[in-house]
C-alpha cells in the first residue's frame, strides 16, 4: 500500500495518444505499462507530436476488478494525427475522475491503490 491519496477532480478535454490493453492479472500492471509507454513513445516520436501532459491511465472498470482489466496508456498530445497500429487519436471528454499520482518506479505501481 502506498501514501499516495487519491483525489477527486475535473479534467479539462484533450486531445490523446492511447494504447488500450487487457491486463490478465494485477500484478502484470508495470510490464503491461512499460510495453504501452514504450509504443506510445515511438508513436509520438515518429509523427513529430508534441507531448502535452505525463503518461496516465484510463480505467475502464472498477478498482475490485483484478483479472482481465481493460486499461488505456495515454499520454495527452498538441495535435490531431491519424491513429496508427495498437495507438489511437482520440479526444477525451470532460470528466469527473479518480486521481492517484504515482510517483516512483514502474515495479512500485502495484502498491499505489
Amino acid at each position: 500500500m502506498s501514501d499516495d491519496t487519491v483525489e477527486l477532480l475535473t479534467t479539462p478535454s484533450m486531445l490523446v495518444a492511447s494504447y488500450k490493453m487487457t491486463i490478465p492479472t494485477n500484478d502484470s500492471v508495470p510490464v503491461y505499462f512499460e510495453r504501452a509507454h514504450h509504443a506510445l513513445r515511438y508513436f509520438i516520436s515518429t509523427n513529430g507530436v508534441k507531448v502535452l501532459s505525463p503518461f496516465f491511465s484510463i480505467w475502464h472498470q472498477s478498482p475490485d476488478v483484478v483479472e482481465n482489466e481493460v486499461v488505456e496508456g495515454v499520454f495527452e498530445i498538441d495535435k490531431p494525427i491519424s491513429s496508427a497500429d495498437a495507438v489511437q487519436v482520440y479526444k477525451v471528454p470532460e470528466t469527473l475522475v479518480a486521481s492517484l499520482v504515482h510517483k516512483g518506479e514502474f515495479e512500485e505501481l502495484g502498491l499505489a491503490q
